[in-house]
């Protein structure tokens, strides 16, 4: 073990200690009748089942956890300040358990201690320590196994019915203390009738030293977060459609888990009864890697700068994610209009609505009767804020009212008999107006000025009445275009 920092440590001496330590431990717990148990028993979760008080004051643990104690660069690695004495017991025991599932009755076999021994060596030794997270985004389709992100993260698809017992292996391969049933305290997925679900994966490895206290979950849980949240402004921010992040899980790719593996529903879990996937193709797949990483270097960076200035888009982005939150219709259309008025507001505030609502069909409209042509961009924003400005100023709005508004955001009549579909499909039509709008200022934004550029000018509504002046804008923010054909 030379130039490793633990030449110095007494290996031999550490093995008389480990095995000095397990053979009473096994005695104990056969004397209190905790063992032996059938083999389908003997995963030990350690963070829940300490067997009561069975394995408290063991004389040769204390001599084992005071011989680390002594060797100065185990030390290092694991103790901090407080020198909390239960983190060397923590490794103690993941070996103990690991020998009792190949344990039967109260003898330790020689060649099962000494296997796990040297596994336990290997792990002890290393000063680095390799984490994984995985997330699942229910509503999501991929036409591929994998879209690789960058080189830490990657996209996977697996099929549903699989995801289950896929995840308890995975997890488990490394950590055999880990209950998917736990970790999925509610059923994979919500609403949608998909056959896959889409995972967020992201593997890190960090210097054991950096992780202070080594038991706690290592910075790559934060940046785990950002990492799924920049997957999700990415898919939202490309395809029509629903996405759900609906659970989690972090664990350390071992055999001697410094934590528990341990998962947990995310808040995004709660459907609304009707809601469509989100269907990306290969040919999607450069542009959402363009879009994650942007979000990632930029707002889902760690660690998170609390005092940058927010734009108008940062704003638009902002309530265009909040419009996937569970609430309410209304207030899920109201965060829709606040984001198109933080896009498209003039300078002055003379005929608000109706400027915006001309603003965002001038620059987003086709020539053609398509599902985005400028009078139906225009009827549904004008739609938006009639909405809006009943809900705002306290009002409630009547239920023709309502329905008249649903209506023309679904693009068909209204039929109560299907009033949660359309509420939901009127609602992704007011979001893919936002959607594209926000994609094209986002474009806009980064080009120079002197030309098409976000922050609109004062002279954007005289600009747009020329056809000219419309297709070089609509142009310059990738907005595509159908011609009338003529005759």
């Amino acid at each position: 073990m030379t130039g490793t920092g633990f030449e110095n440590v007494d290996v031999s001496k550490l093995r008389g200690l480990c095995l000095r330590s397990i053979e009473p431990a096994v005695k104990r717990l056969c004397e209190s009748g905790s063992w032996p148990r059938p083999p389908r028993a003997r995963l030990i979760r350690i963070g829940h089942d300490y067997y009561g008080d069975d394995l408290r004051g063991i004389k040769e643990v204390s001599e084992l956890t005071g011989f680390w104690k002594e060797q100065e660069a185990l030390k290092a690695m694991y103790l901090d300040e407080t020198g909390q004495e239960y983190v060397l017991e923590d490794f103690w025991r993941r070996l103990l358990v690991n020998i009792l599932a190949e344990t039967d009755g109260n003898k330790v076999k020689i060649e099962v201690f000494n296997k796990w021994f040297r596994r336990f060596i290997k792990e002890l030794f290393t000063d680095t320590s390799t984490w994984r997270a995985i997330d699942v985004i229910d509503g999501l389709i991929l036409n591929a196994k994998r879209v690789q992100l960058d080189e830490y993260t990657s996209l996977v698809s697996i099929p549903r019915y699989w995801s289950w017992d896929w995840l308890g292996y995975l997890v488990r391969k490394h950590d055999n203390h880990f209950n998917p049933i736990e970790f999925l305290d509610s059923k994979w997925g919500g609403a949608f009738g998909t056959e896959k679900v889409a995972l967020v994966v992201t593997t890190r490895t960090f210097r054991k030293c950096e992780i202070k206290p080594v038991w706690a979950h290592p910075p790559n849980q934060i940046d785990q977060i950002g990492r799924t949240l920049a997957a999700m402004y990415a898919v939202r921010l490309l395809k029509n459609g629903t996405p759900r992040w609906t659970h989690s899980s972090v664990f350390h790719l071992s055999l001697f888990p410094l934590k528990d593996a341990f998962g947990y529903p995310h808040r995004d879990i709660y459907p609304r009864i009707y809601e469509k996937e989100a269907i990306l193709s290969k040919s999607d797949y450069p542009k959402l890697k363009s879009l994650w990483q942007e979000a990632v270097k930029g707002k889902y960076q760690w660690p998170i700068i609390p005092n940058r200035n927010v734009s108008p888009i940062d704003i638009a982005e902002g309530r265009f994610f909040r419009s996937y939150e569970t609430g309410g219709w209304f207030e899920n259309i109201l965060d829709l209009t606040i984001a198109l008025e933080a896009l498209f507001s003039p300078s002055d505030s003379q005929e608000i609505s109706h400027r915006i609502a001309l603003r965002s069909a001038w620059l987003l409209g086709a020539y053609a009767a398509t599902s985005m042509n400028r009078n139906r961009v225009y009827e549904c924003v004008r739609a938006m804020y009639e909405l809006r400005s009943k809900v705002v100023h306290g009002g409630t709005p009547g239920e023709r009212k309502v329905q008249k508004w649903i209506g023309i955001l679904a693009g068909t009549s209204y039929d109560r008999t299907k009033d949660w579909a359309l509420r939901e499909q009127a609602l992704e039509s007011a979001r893919e107006i936002v959607r594209k709008s926000l994609r094209a200022c986002t474009r806009l934004s980064k080009l120079p000025r002197g030309g098409p550029h976000w922050p609109l000018p004062s002279n954007f509504d005289q600009c747009m009445v020329e056809p000219v002046e419309q297709r070089k804008w609509q142009k310059a923010a990738g907005i595509h275009t159908v011609k009338l054909r003529e005759g």
